[in-house]
């Protein structure tokens, strides 16, 4: 699927930017001031016009040097193309930041109702805000261009279209090498892929266009042309250009800030070398590599970041603070519930989110501890967290867990921080071995779970005893579970993040999926996490996973290799979640007994005063036996209807390019039934169904793509970008799917049927603020239950 799409894409962009770049001039004229539109519910477009020019993407740069300088409160970041910048953001903090200004959202909801009928308050006000940004005078200085100079070894195995290009243009190989390396090309962006540059045009001399079928790889480093762009690839990738050279010089390297050699702005001239030269420049790129790749190790085991040393000096009585991290937390959560919302961290230097609980993790020599042995991979198992974000504008995708809720959900089961790392596995689970004792969650699909033949059951936490076997079948509803094991998964991060990224060979184990004979290991130890407090009378010195496996130590009860954990009450939202037909629950089927609870306690409580007056409903510790205090009396409950024979519903709101397709295809994305085609993937769900549209031919140039965009290539099958999508897109956009619906987008499994449904941008905005606080009152009651 990648490859059609790149294809496509640069195809249609090729031609946009010919048919474009002659009117420039004139257009550079006409631009005027730039518009601020919603792009979904959690992002913005500011956009510039439909021209590549220079002048235009002057000014994409100016207002990604303000946003620089002066983010939009709640922004995690924002990712410029050729005419327009994204900007993300999180709703939550961007609210928390309003309800603290004078006149808050609602000021500004009444002058955005006239521009975007439906917009939401928290939408109406970044939007305000952005606005308000654009027609400030910027005293600030704008960034330096910078001539970037590539060596090429051009011709022979290097370049094994060189021979043709020069035939196409009548003109000799040496003449084709001149004509490229003598011409200075601007780059526009970074897109696509990580590191990829988009150039201005090369001369229509030795422009030739693509191979009819792309080779099914291209090495990095390779420098090509197709029609009238020239380009390096910068990671090992199929592709269809012709090559005719190839750089030493690596583009993209993810140990290095930024990881793009390249940016936006900077102009790039080709300069040709000899064999000897390239050889010389590859020797020095590889020394220059592992020497940077050895100093961060180093520097890693002889420092240990502040927020970890704080947070161990407060488990050992170290340090003299006022007020513990835990308690700062809990009183974070406490605000958050009393609230309705939810208060979100954000690491130092950044406006990156992390929805954590603010663990301490420390490391130490019991980080290398086997936790699991792979004894089969499965179809595609994964490490996954929350992903990357803060690295668009350098062509890697965010990426991390397509169902984000499943995989934080059930790292709170076991006590982790909400964006640990934990298994992602597809529709043919693995089988595993647990090398010692452990306590895990499982969420998201269920794929059919058991041990020694006896089920596991679901969304709640289950302790595992060491040598124990677990196996998965095909799914039986959706089509990722997740498997979060207390303490996380060790595994070196990778721009901040350990998600598995295979496309680019980032994070994970060596950026692949799992296979045979892998061997995880824990995280953390040394400290039991604030969200388990009495682990530490229970188990002092113990590490964090030990700990939480010894709590659960007492319910081990006629099975020999794994126990049901009672935890007031976690039931099972999976199926309905996922199943589009079935029952409800996997304890409603039999599958695991289900446990007596007070009915009040099934939902949350809608402030902090409920969760302590329910406390009375958790079953009472056998003597002798381990208080079951660590795990608090709530439920988590289903963002989605309950299952039907009916096609899943999917909300969607109106994408950027909706009022170009015809009237016909507007109607059937709404009415008709879409199936999920065997091609869908962690890039993009690949949908089959009436053929949508455009009323015109419509040229585009490639902007930001998002999580939940749906682009329509000239098939007209649409495609619902995910995860693992590119950073850029130039196929229309008719839908944006809501924030709050991308847990099931990346739950569709090959041959399900979708229903698309139209909702506002506010409604869309008030689902996902609801689901969020969902998640935030579970981490509110893990923080009160282990207070009292």
């Amino acid at each position: 699927m990648e490859e059609e799409v790149q294809a496509r894409s640069k195809s249609s962009e090729m031609k946009s930017r010919s048919v474009q770049a002659g009117a420039s001039s004139e257009a550079d004229q006409a631009i005027g001031r730039p518009t601020v539109e919603p792009f979904g519910d959690t992002a913005l477009r500011i956009v510039f016009g439909a021209s590549i020019s220079p002048s235009v993407q002057r000014k994409v740069r100016k207002v990604m040097a303000r946003l620089e300088r002066d983010p939009l409160p709640g922004m995690i970041e924002a990712v410029p193309a050729f005419a327009s910048v994204a900007v993300f953001y999180d709703p939550l903090r961007t609210a928390e930041a309003w309800s603290r200004a004078d006149g808050g959202p609602e000021a500004s909801n009444r002058s955005m109702r006239e521009h975007h009928a439906g917009v939401g308050p928290i939408q109406a006000s970044a939007v305000e805000w952005i606005e308000r940004l654009l027609g400030e005078d910027s005293e600030g200085p704008e960034s330096e261009p910078r001539l970037i100079e590539i060596p090429v070894l051009y011709g022979g195995d290097y370049g094994p279209d060189l021979a043709f290009v020069a035939d196409q243009a009548g003109l000799t190989p040496e003449e084709v090498v001149r004509i490229h390396a003598e011409r200075e090309y601007p780059v526009y962006m970074i897109g696509f892929a990580p590191g990829f540059p988009y150039l201005g045009g090369i001369d229509e001399r030795i422009a030739v266009p693509r191979l009819d079928a792309p080779r099914l790889s291209v090495p990095a480093g390779a420098v090509g042309i197709a029609g009238g762009q020239t380009g390096v690839y910068p990671v090992s990738t199929p592709g269809g250009w012709r090559l005719i050279g190839r750089t030493p010089v690596a583009l993209f390297r993810p140990d290095r800030t930024p990881p793009s050699l390249l940016n936006a702005g900077d102009t790039v001239r080709f300069r040709p070398v000899t064999a000897a030269e390239y050889e010389r420049l590859s020797l020095a790129e590889k020394a220059e590599r592992e020497s940077s790749a050895e100093g961060k190790k180093a520097a890693a085991e002889e420092s240990t970041p502040r927020a970890e040393r704080s947070g161990e000096n407060a488990e050992r009585g170290g340090g003299d603070t006022d007020v513990s991290a835990e308690e700062k937390a809990e009183q974070q959560g406490e605000k958050a519930a009393v609230l309705g919302g939810m208060t979100a961290s954000t690491q130092p230097g950044t406006t990156e989110t992390r929805f954590d609980t603010q663990i301490a993790e420390p490391r130490d020599a019991d980080e290398a501890a086997p936790v699991i042995t792979v004894l089969k991979p499965g179809l595609l198992t994964t490490l996954q967290d929350l992903g990357r974000p803060g690295f668009q504008q350098y062509g890697v995708t965010p990426g991390g867990a397509m169902d984000a809720y499943a995989l934080r959900a059930a790292n709170l089961m076991v006590g982790n921080g909400e964006s640990e790392a934990a298994l992602e596995i597809t529709l043919a689970g693995p089988t595993l071995r647990f090398e010692r004792e452990t306590l895990i969650a499982l969420t998201g699909a269920d794929l059919a779970p058991s041990i020694g033949g006896e089920a596991l059951p679901m969304w709640r936490p289950v302790r595992i005893r060491a040598g124990a076997v677990l196996e998965f079948r095909t799914a039986v509803t959706g089509c990722r579970a997740y498997l979060a094991a207390a303490g996380g998964f060790g595994a070196p991060e990778a721009m901040g993040s350990r998600s598995t990224d295979l496309r680019a060979g980032l994070g994970g184990l060596e950026g692949r999926a799992l296979r045979a004979g892998d061997v995880l290991h824990a995280r953390t130890s040394a400290v039991a996490s604030g969200a388990f407090g009495p682990l530490r009378a229970i188990a002092p010195g113990a590490d964090f996973a030990a700990a939480a496996v010894h709590a659960a130590h007492g319910y081990l009860v006629g099975r020999p290799d794994w126990a049901d954990v009672p935890a007031g009450g976690f039931a099972s939202p999976g199926a309905a979640a996922y199943s589009g037909g079935g029952r409800d629950s996997a304890a409603e089927s039999g599958r695991f007994p289900q446990q007596d609870t007070d009915p009040a306690v099934s939902g949350f409580a809608s402030s902090t005063d409920g969760f302590r007056r329910r406390r009375s409903a958790v079953p009472t510790a056998k003597p002798g036996l381990p208080p079951s205090s660590f795990a608090p009396p709530v439920s988590l409950t289903s963002p989605v209807a309950p299952p039907s024979p009916a096609p899943t519903t999917i909300r969607f709101t109106r994408g950027t390019h909706f009022h170009l397709f015809d009237e016909t295809s507007r109607a059937a994305l709404s009415n008709a039934v879409f199936r999920v085609d065997p091609q869908s993937d962690r890039m993009g769900c690949r949908l089959t169904g009436p053929a949508l549209r455009l009323s015109r031919p419509l040229e585009m140039i490639s902007e930001a793509a998002a999580f939940g965009t749906v682009q329509v290539p000239p098939g007209g099958d649409p495609i619902a970008l995910a995860a693992d999508r590119q950073t850029t897109g130039g196929y229309p956009r008719i839908a944006q799917i809501a924030a709050v619906d991308l847990r099931i987008l990346g739950q569709l499994r090959p041959g399900q049927t979708i229903r698309f449904v139209e909702i506002t941008l506010a409604e869309a905005e008030r689902l996902h603020i609801e689901r969020e606080r969902e998640l935030a009152r579970l981490r509110v009651a893990w923080r009160l239950w282990r207070k009292g």
